[in-house]
């Protein structure tokens, strides 16, 4: 069976995503990154022991519907695994929440970049 990859590519390579497709995501994520930022800053000030709900994360959370909630996931997946070293306990919160949601679930594509992304920080990360 020929791979979807192309004939180049190993078998663990997935093909590259589509440019619109990524060009979305980015569009998505930084729809949402002021109001990530704030609240992640909030969080980290604030104390680690309040319920999600009740953390600046959770209202933002609380306040977008599926497809933002999934960029926020992935915007701050994004951001944690790249620039923020020093404390990610909230951005790690907010995706364990995100990804624990039943039925809301991140597309195949989103998967895909978002291993991509893991992959391209390195170990340190």
């Amino acid at each position: 069976m020929a791979s979807v990859a192309g004939p180049e590519a190993k078998r663990s390579e997935q093909p590259p995503l589509d440019p619109v497709v990524l060009q979305g995501f980015y569009r998505r994520m930084r729809a949402v990154a002021p109001a990530a930022v704030g609240a992640i800053e909030r969080d980290r000030a604030g104390d680690g022991g309040v319920p999600f709900v009740d953390t600046a994360c959770g209202r933002l959370a609380g306040s977008l519907d599926d497809e933002g909630l999934r960029a926020l996931g992935m915007w701050a997946h994004h951001w944690c695994m790249r620039f923020y070293d020093d404390d990610t306990r909230p951005g790690l919160r907010l995706v364990r929440e995100i990804a624990e949601r039943f039925g809301l679930g991140w597309t195949a594509d989103e998967v895909r970049w978002m291993l991509r992304e893991s992959r391209v920080a390195g170990p340190s990360a």
